[in-house]
């Protein structure tokens, strides 16, 4: 009897302790919400991605591609080494990726049906601002054009003091827009500049709009994810200030046209604390030809109690890394933001979660890696040249943009 319930036991045993087998994920359960959250945003129709991957069809015609670049993490492009640090991060977690490689492997099954499409996270309509600017004529980006540069300068449609809730800057055309960024220019030097131009919507140049700007309104980059700005704060729109857009074009090998919209929604009434931008830009340097790890540090002094709310790094094809961070009045070393494997195609504005609070005293630290040797492939200058500062292709730049609130 002691054996028959032994062997009984053991049967039982035997059944519970069996492993189940895992039922393989399908698109409409499992990885549809994936791609809605990391991936359509660009994968869509009219968006900045060169396919779409927002139906069925287009998820299974594109899985193979789709997981080798996510088994190598070049998608989704998010490049901050911090995790948990800024807003609208998009990383794909383990469960993530484990349910997008299985269903690579296991069949790439439908699942229950469903409507055709995914359904992205839309961001508000900029229908809801105050103002919507457009250039005077859409602009034609011919089909030969590499690495251009167009200043668009609007006039200002206040005419006193506004301050802004959010500034949403969208191209028309993703497809042909590397980045994009808004300026306020209150010295009148774009105004003239763009009245001596060619003919064309805007003006070209290669090496800055020739004028200084006062303030960042606005960026664009594939991928980012538009914030107003934090509550309680706004920024200043003097009645005085132009307007001008920088639009980085690329071309597709066919003449396109692009027509930006610029949305400026107001607040109700002037802020607690105005936002305001500022530029630590290096321009006094050389990167040796050949040189494969050549570090360009910039320091500035924070002269003022501030609340550091966004960070926008830039730089072009030769940088490989770079780290800003804060240094306390103490010594107290606090990172800001560090991205070890850069690429311009993928910059942003980072949003921090928790603002950085920067005492009178404190300073901003910024430091990139450039690697000018035959060795990197993104290098432009075949065979290495000595690179300076300029905002073509094959010039480089340091720059830190962060937006801040005096306290």
């Amino acid at each position: 009897m002691r054996l028959l319930l032994s062997a009984a036991l053991a049967g039982i045993g035997s059944l519970v302790l069996a492993p189940q087998k895992e039922e393989a994920p399908n698109y409409t359960q499992h990885v549809a919400p994936v791609l809605r959250d990391h991936c359509v945003s660009c994968h869509q129709a009219g968006g900045s991605a060169p396919f779409s991957l927002a139906t069925y069809g287009q998820a299974k015609q594109w899985s193979s591609m789709s997981a080798s670049v996510i088994d190598s993490r070049r998608m989704p492009p998010w490049k901050p080494a911090e995790e948990g640090v800024f807003h609208d991060e998009n990383r794909l977690s383990s469960e993530d990726l484990r349910i997008l490689r299985a269903w690579e492997k296991g069949g790439r099954l439908k699942g229950p049906e469903t409507p055709s499409a995914v359904t992205p996270v839309i961001e508000p309509a900029i229908e809801a601002s105050d103002k919507i600017l457009h250039p005077a004529k859409p602009y034609v980006v011919n089909a030969g054009a590499e690495d251009e540069y167009r200043y668009f300068v609007v006039r200002n449609p206040y005419s006193e003091t506004k301050w802004l809730r959010c500034a949403d800057l969208r191209p028309g055309n993703p497809r042909v827009v590397h980045h994009m960024t808004a300026f306020l220019d209150e010295s009148g030097q774009a105004e003239r500049v763009a009245k001596s131009a060619d003919g064309q919507a805007g003006f070209a140049s290669k090496n800055g709009g020739r004028f200084t700007p006062s303030a960042v309104l606005a960026f664009w980059a594939p991928g980012m994810t538009k914030r107003p700005f934090p509550e309680g704060t706004a920024m200043r729109l003097p009645p005085k200030a132009a307007i001008v857009l920088q639009v980085h074009y690329v071309s597709t090998g066919k003449a396109e046209c692009d027509n930006w919209s610029l949305g400026l929604r107001l607040a109700d009434a002037p802020p607690a604390k105005p936002i305001v931008t500022v530029l630590m830009e290096r321009k006094d340097f050389k990167i040796p030809a050949g040189a494969a790890a050549h570090e360009i540090v910039e320091e500035i002094p924070v002269p003022r109690d501030v609340t550091l709310h966004a960070l926008m790094p830039h730089a072009h094809a030769l940088a490989r890394g770079l780290k800003a961070e804060a240094i306390l009045p103490d010594g107290t070393k606090r990172p800001l933001v560090t991205i070890t494997d850069w690429d311009p195609a993928w910059q942003s504005m980072y949003w921090f979660k928790k603002p950085a609070q920067l005492p009178k005293g404190s300073k901003i630290r910024f430091a990139v890696t450039y690697d000018n040797s035959a060795a990197n492939l993104r290098n432009p200058n075949q065979p290495p040249r000595e690179v300076r500062h300029g905002e073509g292709a094959k010039d480089e730049m340091h720059l830190l943009g962060m937006l801040v609130t005096p306290d």
